[in-house]
């Protein structure tokens, strides 16, 4: 199993980052929301982009097929968000240090969260690390 799982490596360390730039988008779904005024580079609807968390390319974290939870922390902000039950069976919380690499991508010095579709494209991207915007788009969105 560990053979097979080293002939991989190639691709993600390769084919991961090209892929992950392709100008595909999902801008007109119906699971991307865009704020009003977006201070971001990135915008709801777009891939989420390659970058490095801790030596490893942020996509070995997410992994699991659900939406994901990424807050992006300064350190200054609590970023210790416990998802409640309600959302346990379908998001995944990752909470990600501001490096100078995510900076540059989406345009924020401050902490900031991002869900991503399974799929991962970027259904929404908000400037605060509270939990409600997450209820207001499933409650939108899902229906549920």
């Amino acid at each position: 199993m560990a053979s097979l799982v080293s002939q991989f490596s190639p691709a993600k360390e390769f084919l991961f980052p090209v892929v992950s730039q392709i100008a595909l988008n999902y801008e007109g779904s119906s699971l991307s929301q865009h704020p009003q005024r977006s201070k971001f580079e990135l915008e709801a609807g777009d891939r989420m982009p390659y970058f490095l968390v801790d030596g490893e390319n942020i996509y070995d974290q997410l992994c699991a097929p659900k939406f994901h939870l990424l807050i992006f922390s300064d350190g200054q902000h609590d970023s210790s968000l416990k998802l409640g039950a309600e959302y346990a069976d379908c998001v995944e919380l990752h909470v990600v240090p501001l490096y100078p690499r995510v900076v540059e991508i989406f345009g924020s010095k401050q902490s900031f969260q991002v869900l991503l579709q399974p799929v991962h494209y970027i259904a929404f991207l908000f400037p605060d690390c509270s939990l409600d915007h997450l209820t207001a788009y499933f409650k939108q969105v899902i229906k549920s």
